[in-house]
């Protein structure tokens, strides 16, 4: 018998003197690790807009016409006659970049269930990064083209997201047993996702379209914090339902399989397969 097996079938002779076995502290250390990463990303999303709408108002910085705004905003008005190095840092500079990164490094350390979420997370990490360290142009003092290094990162990380929910999300959707919660879990997602590109497009239409050049609008503010919270809402969803089915608890059992179809040219499907 190997080490291995003695140490399983008789753990009592290998601990020291006064010790006792906690058989599940470890799995639940592991679940709440994972878990937590995930409630992390909700907590930022749902928080941010909230954050840059609340702080910036007690420090009189007024509602900006986007939350990307508030890189620069502060609430003495900017003398444009300087050069764009010597502007006033924004009042929520720090906050506005440090959330985002946050949010981006937690996109990119989570672990999907496929190598296709796994990739669609990672580059939603890299866009996140660009979106908070490139910043917008602002626009009391810059007019910008309706395509900017900031504005085409924003999108496409949206776009990501949005590939995750209404493609990937149904990945661990086989391990409910329940045919219609699988339905409206599934239909969610894709409302969710599809709330995740309306929202970043239709800000570009009323930011470069609709709008008169040089001006800017609340409005664009609100659609972004919908997309935001749409965000926000699929990890959420996506938290309950892997707590519904115990998708993370069987795999650290060892009871929980992928299966994967590969597809020449297409993005991989998987799904997941609980072992008696």
């Amino acid at each position: 018998m190997t080490t291995a097996g003695t140490i399983l079938e008789r753990p009592s002779a290998y601990l020291p003197p006064d010790y006792v076995l906690e058989p599940t502290s470890l799995q639940n250390h592991v679940l709440g690790t994972y878990f937590n990463l995930r409630i992390g990303i909700t907590g930022l999303a749902i928080l941010f807009p909230l954050f840059l709408l609340i702080v910036g108002r007690l420090a009189h910085v007024p509602l900006q016409g986007s939350m990307s705004a508030y890189y620069w905003a502060t609430a003495t008005t900017p003398d444009c006659a300087l050069p764009p190095a010597p502007w006033p840092a924004g009042t929520l500079r720090n906050e506005f970049v440090g959330i985002l990164i946050a949010v981006s490094a937690f996109l990119y350390l989570y672990k999907g269930f496929s190598r296709s979420e796994n990739v669609a997370l990672n580059l939603a990490g890299i866009f996140g990064v660009v979106v908070a360290l490139v910043p917008t142009h602002w626009p009391p003092c810059e007019k910008s083209g309706p395509v900017t290094v900031h504005s085409t990162a924003a999108v496409l990380f949206f776009l990501c997201i949005a590939y995750v929910s209404v493609f990937r999300a149904k990945d661990t959707l086989s391990l409910i047993a329940d045919a219609n919660r699988r339905a409206r879990y599934e239909r969610l997602y894709k409302l969710l996702g599809a709330a995740m590109i309306v929202s970043p497009i239709a800000a570009v239409i009323v930011t470069d379209i609709i709008m008169l050049a040089g001006t800017t609008s609340p409005k664009v503010f609100f659609i972004e914090m919908f997309g935001v919270w749409a965000f926000a809402a699929y990890w959420g969803v996506k938290s309950y339902e892997l707590h519904q089915s115990s998708v993370v608890q069987l795999a650290i059992e060892g009871k929980l399989m992928r299966a994967k179809k590969h597809r020449p040219g297409l993005p991989d499907e998987a799904q997941l397969i609980a072992m008696n």
